[in-house]
């Protein structure tokens, strides 16, 4: 999607561009709410940034070959807030209003951050990403006439049935089915997923050998490694 976003100028590169903004709403809607005072704010701030986006059409300016849209897109996100930053005290200074410097110690904290802001916008995006992915498989489960099904193997997916998941042969219980079949069944499910998240990175990259070099990125995002 990344490479039509930015190969082509035409309403098909728009559309794939806007869809990834959607996409990653989320990551640049926690990033905004750092520095803005409420959330309605912060969402206004975000449907604007989204909008000058994917309007001014910035994706074009993105390096396909090196194609990772999560840095381009925070890097861009930086840019417009700086801005608009320096647009509001440019504003003030017309107005005679008087702005006090910062004192030496916030500065230096407010530059630490900036590794802490990076840090979160990743962990969004990785949150995202697995949460598409977990909705691509859902819709399969959905497809197959099997929406209770996804609900109970989901469970045994990491990070999902908490510190102990149920046992095998209580949810097979459930399900009619013999906790032999459940195995097969979450060994498929657990499949559909690794897949599924791989769908969602190949989305944002131009290169397919960036694939795995994301999703080992994404899994030391989530791990803190």
């Amino acid at each position: 999607m990344l490479a039509n976003a930015t190969l082509n100028g035409d309403e098909s590169g728009a559309a794939a561009m806007e869809s990834l903004c959607k996409s990653y709403y989320q990551p640049v809607f926690k990033t905004i709410c750092r520095d803005t005072p409420s959330e309605d704010a912060a969402r206004d701030v975000t449907q604007t940034f989204l909008v000058f986006f994917v309007r001014h059409s910035l994706f074009k300016k993105a390096d396909r070959l090196r194609g990772k849209f999560r840095t381009f897109l925070q890097t861009s996100l930086q840019k417009f807030l700086d801005d608009a930053t320096r647009r509001e005290d440019a504003r003030r200074e017309r107005s005679g209003m008087v702005m006090i410097p910062l004192e030496a110690e916030a500065e230096e904290r407010v530059s630490q951050d900036d590794s802490g802001v990076a840090l979160e916008f990743d962990h969004e995006w990785a949150m995202t990403l697995m949460e598409n992915a977990l909705l691509r498989v859902k819709k399969e489960y959905e497809s197959e006439g099997r929406p209770e099904w996804y609900e109970k193997v989901k469970l045994y997916l990491p990070g999902n049935g908490g510190d102990r998941p149920p046992a095998y042969e209580e949810t097979a219980a459930e399900l009619k089915i013999t906790s032999g079949n459940l195995r097969v069944e979450v060994h498929r499910l657990r499949k559909k997923f690794r897949e599924a998240l791989r769908r969602e990175v190949a989305r944002t990259v131009s290169a397919p050998h960036e694939i795995e070099e994301e999703l080992q990125y994404l899994r030391q995002v989530l791990t803190g490694g």
